[in-house]
């Protein structure tokens, strides 16, 4: 996870006692938008994790962009979470 974030240059690792694992996070929107996505655009993952990257990656250009703030755009959110962890469909 060091390498992970060496390569990137963002994020922070912590260490969960509760159930002994080492997690990565970015939890800043603009280096979500700026490394991370970029990263796993252009080193695609070749699991059902592809797909889930995918909605994220809606999920933040919607933050980006600001169209949550609107209820049409909170929506849409709101409507790609729900795939989340179960693939892509048509939306």
């Amino acid at each position: 996870m060091e390498c992970l974030k060496l390569t990137l240059g963002v994020g922070n690792i912590t260490y969960n006692k509760s159930d002994n694992t080492f997690k990565f996070k970015v939890a800043n929107i603009n280096e979500l938008y700026k490394v991370i996505i970029p990263y796993f655009t252009k080193y695609r993952l070749v699991t059902q994790k592809r797909a889930d990257f995918e909605l994220f990656a809606k999920i933040v250009e919607i933050i980006i962009f600001k169209h949550h703030l609107t209820a049409e755009g909170l929506q849409r959110i709101i409507n790609l979470k729900v795939h989340l962890n179960r693939g892509l469909s048509d939306h």
